[in-house]
Order: C-alpha cells, then structure tokens, then sequence
C-alpha cells in the first residue's frame, strides 16, 4: 500500500509540475508576443526613431516628422508622429509630385515605394488588404490569433483636414510568396469632436483595436500601423497624434466578421458584388474609408436601407453618425 501511495504522489507531482511548466510557457509565450519597445522608452542617440519601431523613409531620413515626447501616459516618453510636405529631392527620389506626406509608425518593415504606388494608382487597389499586407512586412511573430490591441493615445489637430486611424492586420505567411490576411481591425474615432484637457488631467485616451476575424487560418504575425494625414494638399501646419503604452491581448472569442457590435446593421457583409445596405432607425451620416484611412465616400444623410455601391474589392471602414453617436462597422466586398 505505501508503495502504491508512493507511485500515485510521484505521478500527481509529475502532473502538477507539467501543468506550472506547461502554464508557464504559456505565460512566456503569451508575454513574448508584445510590441518591443511598447512604452517607447528607447529611442536612437539622436531621439528620432523609437527603437524597434519603424516610420516612411527615404534615403535613410525619415519622410515625415518622428519625435519623442516627454507628454506621456506612462513612463517617461511617448511617440510623437506629424504629417511632413515631401521636398522635391523625396519627391523626385519617389518619381511622384510633392505631397503631404502622412505621419506613420509601424512596427513592420514599410516598402516605401509599394506603399506610393498605391497611393498614387489610379484604381484603388489600396483597398485591397492583401496589397496592405505586402507593403508592411516582417511583423510582431505570434502563435495565435489576437482579439484587441490596445494603446493610449492623445490627437490634437490643428484644423479639420486633419485626420488619424489606428489599425492591426493579422497575417499568415504561406511561402516566400502568399501572404494572406487572418484579422483585422480600425479605431478612429469622431474627429469632429473638440479636444479637451482639463487643468493637471492626461490628455491621453485609450484606444481599442477589436479584431475580426477574415479567414479561419493560424497567423504568422501581427502588423500595427498609426497614421495621421492632411487632407489639405498645400498646407504645411499639420496636427499631432502621440501613442503610447501599447499591449496585445489573446483572449477567446475572436470577432467574426459580419458580426454586428452596435445597432446599425450592415448587410449583406460581406457583399459579393460591392452593393450594400444599412439599416437604421433614422437617417444618419456615412463616411467609408479604405485600408489607408482615405475617405472613399461620404453620404451626408443616408436613409435605411438605400443602396450604396462601391466598385473595388476589400476591406472598407464604415463610420455611421447620428445624433447620439458615431459607430465604426467593417465591410468587405469580395
């Protein structure tokens, strides 16, 4: 009997220490799969570029304005990111017309020139995610599936032509070659909305990416992009868009695409021949945006269930607004 006892403490003590290693690299796993450097607290000799962070770059400059900030949500940084005109040596480098160039932070690496060519295509293959995909390469390694990034932020634009979006992608890496899209998610908020810090408050907010989920596939990597952009081709003040304190959570319950988060109903999604419909309560305002934030078409009063068209395939943003509030859907048309 007490060789019995014996085995069966052995085995329940083999058990339990396979469960806290199996637990703990789990934990290791799960806390390995972080941005580096997600409090930005490392930067370059010269505080132009947080480390392990990249932004547009030509010739080994940065094409837009990156700056450390000593305004921060935690820690002693956070990331500052500013549009920037493009010079006529960028311009000609890029074979494009000089421009606003977009302030971009990214924890991938950017293929500048993939990126132009599709900003300045005449079609909007942009919208297309998988081309999103190819220009932002080489992301955060994960295991699983994300469901949320979350991150604070402080926008502080200086006109109404200044915009930001905060957005994630999930890639698989087939071969050398295909690299398809898992999930992905947008937080914009109403910029419409007036900046306001009260005396010895944090102007930082918190964002949430939700993910939702596009195929039923096992991702490679994690992309995160923030831009800001002027929609004013000849200005040179731009706002500012600061970002800090960013974490990655993989908890169950990955959003399906088509699921519906709020009380506008967004049908069919996905659409198969680029017509669509919302059904609301009243009419409300529709802003669509691609992948790139850009604003590909704007209804200023939308009545239920009217049809709205558009002509290329992928992954569009939705912001409907009534006079309570202002909702973001996802939209894919294949």
């Amino acid at each position: 009997m007490k060789n019995i006892k014996q085995v069966l403490n052995k085995i329940f003590g083999l058990l339990f220490v396979t469960i806290c290693f199996a637990t703990l690299l789990k934990s290791n796993e799960i806390k390995a799969q972080q941005f580096t450097n997600s409090g930005f607290e490392s930067w370059n000799f010269m505080a132009t570029m947080p480390s392990n962070w990249n932004t547009l770059s030509a010739m080994e400059l940065n094409v837009c304005d990156i700056s450390r900030s000593s305004v921060c949500h935690g820690g002693n940084y956070a990331i500052d990111i500013k549009p920037k005109q493009m010079s006529q040596v960028i311009a000609t480098y890029l074979n494009v017309k000089p421009m606003p160039i977009p302030g971009v932070l990214t924890n991938a690496i950017i293929d500048l020139n993939g990126l132009m060519s599709l900003v300045t295509a005449d079609s909007l293959n942009i919208n297309d995610i998988r081309s999103l995909g190819n220009v932002f390469t080489n992301g955060l390694p994960i295991t699983k599936c994300p469901t949320r990034i979350s991150g604070y932020y402080d926008f502080e634009p200086l006109s109404s032509s200044d915009h930001y979006i905060l957005s994630a992608i999930a890639i698989r890496q087939e071969n050398d070659t295909t690299r398809l899209v898992v999930a992905a998610g947008m937080y914009q908020e109403d910029t419409n909305i007036t900046r306001v810090v009260l005396p010895g408050s944090s102007p930082f907010k918190q964002f949430d990416i939700d993910m939702d989920q596009i195929i039923d596939a096992k991702p490679t990597e994690l992309i995160f992009v923030a831009a800001i952009l002027n929609t004013d081709t000849v200005t040179t003040n731009f706002g500012s868009l600061k970002i800090d304190d960013i974490s990655v959570s993989y908890t169950s319950g990955l959003n399906t695409i088509n699921k519906e988060k709020n009380n506008f109903v967004v049908y069919p999604n996905p659409s198969q021949d680029g017509d669509f419909m919302i059904k609301t309560n009243e009419n409300v305002e529709v802003d669509i945006f691609n992948v790139l934030g850009q604003n590909v078409k704007h209804i200023n009063s939308y009545s239920s269930e009217d049809k709205i068209s558009l002509n290329e395939k992928g992954l569009y943003f939705l912001k409907i607004k009534d006079k309570y509030r202002t909702k973001t859907q996802k939209l894919i048309i294949r």
